[in-house]
């Protein structure tokens, strides 16, 4: 594999990026190869089929239009301070603005568990703190919504000290807190694919139950140019009932959960998405 070319101009990939588009080369493919020479954060693919709308509209020009009026007030400190501060806060949940990933902020939840109150009201309060719409930190979660489960089930009041055995699963469960930081998840997991007639998206969707929870998982497939991507796209769990049931009812509990879960035959413009859906029920039976 050839070298990267670091730190290029952005005149420069934009002449790529017009010479690729007078070829008739698909944005797809042009973004691809952008990546591939100059590297994952050379543009992104929105920028990028952005100037060959620009181009394909007339525009002969690589460098940025001159602007009238006051001169500008940015500085190289400032750029330097921006860059700095990539990361945007969405409703709790950090952005990263140059490499376009999600993560989790787990300030505030650490901040909420700093003070070790071992009570049930406090655990609860702890939950709240984490937003998560997609699911995607089902599987830390649950936990919690089972330890609380249990202390419903012992009739434990709100602010009375926690069992040994509960405290020491709940300590177990605030240790890896810091560890959510780690998780990062792509904004955009589809990556151009079903333009082209060659590749192929599925959808792998997974669910599985016990007697103490159940939930699903719907993973992304991506072949593309016989590269294979695979992105968690969204899950949802949930806390078995109160009332013991049997696990056959718990299995048709978490297929009734994925059913719930939105349609994914169109995307946000609107246009069909071919798919090929694959379910699999995991067992323990």
């Amino acid at each position: 594999m050839s070298a990267l070319i670091e730190n290029a101009a952005a005149c420069e990939i934009r002449s790529v990026i017009r010479f690729l588009n007078a070829k008739k080369v698909k944005p797809s493919e042009i973004y691809r190869q952008i990546r591939e020479v100059y590297g994952q954060n050379a543009m992104s693919d929105s920028m990028v089929r952005r100037w060959v709308r620009q181009f394909n509209e007339g525009r002969n020009q690589v460098h940025d239009e001159e602007r009238c009026g006051r001169p500008s007030l940015v500085t190289d400190e400032l750029v330097q301070a921006i860059e700095e501060k990539v990361k945007q806060n969405l409703f709790g949940i950090m952005w990263n603005t140059v490499k376009d990933h999600l993560f989790v902020g787990i300030q505030s939840l650490v901040d909420s568990l700093s003070n070790n109150e071992n009570i049930k009201r406090h655990r609860l309060r702890a939950v709240g703190k984490i937003f998560d719409p997609l699911g995607l930190l089902t599987s830390f979660t649950i936990h919690v919504k089972c330890i609380l489960k249990v202390l419903w089930l012992k009739k434990i009041s709100w602010d009375a000290e926690l069992p040994p055995d509960i405290r020491r699963i709940c300590c177990q469960w605030v240790s890896e807190v810091p560890r959510l930081s780690e998780i990062e998840i792509p904004t955009y997991v589809l990556h151009s694919s079903v333009e082209e007639p060659s590749d192929v998206l599925k959808l792998h969707c997974f669910c599985d139950s016990s007697q103490k929870a159940y939930g699903v998982a719907i993973y992304t497939r991506v072949v593309k140019d016989w590269n294979v991507e695979v992105n968690l796209l969204v899950s949802k769990g949930r806390v078995a009932p109160l009332t013991k049931i049997t696990l056959p009812r718990l299995e048709l509990l978490d297929d009734c959960l994925m059913t719930d879960l939105p349609s994914l035959e169109e995307d946000s413009n609107g246009a069909s998405i071919d798919l090929c859906r694959q379910h699999w029920l995991l067992s323990s039976l």
